[in-house]
């Protein structure tokens, strides 16, 4: 009778410790997960979209159904387009000065 106490203790620890485990390692991939989203919000305001874009594809290779990180591509894709615009209009503009200027 002593025996079976000890071995259903025993049970009942290794269940606790997988149970721990497992909570540490979804702790950690949030964690993570959070981290690269600071990342890609710093790039972001440094108008890097590239690599934002990169770190985006990271994060959905993992979870391609995150709702918070398909909303940040979109957010990244209309920034880059608008750049991309701005940048062409400038370009167009300034190619018109020089041109009136001679």
């Amino acid at each position: 009778m002593k025996k079976k106490g000890i071995f259903i203790f025993l049970i009942v620890i290794i269940i606790i410790i997988i149970v721990i485990i497992i909570f540490l390692m979804k702790f950690q991939g949030l964690n993570e997960r959070a981290n690269i989203i600071k990342i890609i919000k710093n790039y972001i305001e440094k108008e890097e979209y590239e690599r934002a874009l990169d770190n985006i594809e990271d994060l959905l290779r993992k979870n391609p159904d995150d709702q918070e990180v398909l909303a940040l591509q979109d957010e990244i894709i209309e920034l880059k387009n608008k750049k991309k615009d701005e940048d062409e209009l400038a370009k167009s503009e300034k190619i018109n000065w020089k041109e009136k200027s001679f």
